[in-house]
């Protein structure tokens, strides 16, 4: 539903007027139109298949063309009529966890308090939303000195304004640190489900922002799986009917990890590869079963699957090694702290 949350003059006589769209529903063209063409407006080749990605998500939310996993709030200020700035957040109806940013104001209408214009709605209806807590990514500056001003907690500390992951949460949750602890306590894995739209806030946000996630040795990937950087990324190609991907749970039902399979960009080959939480590896061959379980069950592909694996990273050629042979080992095929390292070639044993 679109709202007209407020309308008001600027100093210089401008009308601004504030909108508010939350999800489901068909948003009118004109704002589905100036989300997209706006991603990117300013670094358009610096990331350009991030805001492909994102692209690929706001034409989906914003046309109604979703699952009910996700409930998307996003608002936009207008000038005289001009659609000029516009931010948003996201939350999982599962997790209640969720995401804040996409924040952008056309360079033109800057300095002027559309931003903070936009924010203050925004945090007042997270606190009447069902969500619990929200994570986003700040450079130092402005911007985030007034992310902690309206009540975001700058989670690795710091003066305010120094920026890093910040989160925006309810005050019963106690501290980020805190209730990330409490939540990804034990060390086994529940439950192996299909992934849904809603997973990403929890995987590419909350479980990445835990230090042992952020700081994790580990964790790259290699050949075609780096253009895979996140979960975000390999949604939308599920959607595309690419593959697969499923999430582990502990008993608290948090999500600790997902792995996912999808048809390689090129060739006609199948690559798997994951992302877990290091305190449940011992239980981690659940899932890359369950991915592997997944894939065949909604492709009906019996093609064989590949996971390239840095040689670096332990945990995932252990966990590799369970469930798949080593086929070959390709020497200093990929870098990795500026050094050179070997890849190894796992094939699906199905």
């Amino acid at each position: 539903m679109l709202t007209t949350l407020s309308e008001s003059q600027l100093s210089g006589g401008s009308r601004l007027r504030v909108y508010r769209f939350v999800t489901p529903g068909e948003c009118p063209s004109r704002f589905i139109e100036y989300q997209i063409w706006s991603m990117g407006f300013e670094r358009w080749r610096e990331t350009a298949l991030d805001h492909h990605y994102w692209r690929l998500y706001y034409r989906d939310h914003l046309a109604n063309d979703v699952s009910s996993s996700a409930i998307d709030y996003l608002y936009f200020a207008e000038v005289d009529g001009v659609l000029c700035s516009r931010l948003w957040f996201a939350y999982s109806r599962r997790s209640g966890l969720g995401n804040f940013g996409n924040v952008f104001t056309e360079p033109a209408y800057r300095r002027r308090g559309l931003m903070k214009a936009l924010l203050y709605p925004c945090v007042d209806d997270f606190m009447s939303s069902d969500a619990l807590m929200l994570c986003c990514g700040a450079g130092a500056g402005h911007a985030a000195r007034e992310y902690c001003r309206a009540g975001f907690e700058q989670i690795y500390g710091g003066e305010p304004g120094t920026g890093g992951p910040m989160s925006l949460h309810r005050p019963e949750l106690g501290r980020f640190l805190d209730y990330a602890s409490s939540r990804f306590a034990g060390e086994s894995i529940s439950l192996v489900r299909a992934g849904e739209a809603g997973d990403q806030f929890d995987v590419d946000k909350f479980l990445y922002y835990i230090p042992e996630m952020l700081h994790h040795p580990g964790d790259h990937r290699a050949f075609a799986g780096m253009r895979i950087q996140d979960y975000r990324f390999v949604w939308q190609e599920v959607l595309n009917g690419n593959g697969a991907v499923v999430v582990a749970e502990n008993q608290l039902g948090a999500v600790v990890g997902y792995a996912y399979v999808l048809r390689a960009f090129t060739g006609n080959g199948y690559l798997l590869d994951f992302r877990l939480h290091p305190s449940y590896v011992s239980d981690g061959a659940k899932l890359l079963l369950g991915a592997m379980s997944r894939f065949r069950d909604v492709t009906g592909s019996s093609n064989p699957v590949r996971a390239y694996i840095m040689s670096c990273d332990a945990y995932k050629v252990d966990l590799a090694g369970v469930v798949f042979d080593c086929e070959t080992i390709l020497k200093d095929a990929e870098m990795a702290g500026g050094k050179p390292v070997d890849v190894m070639v796992f094939k699906s044993r199905d």
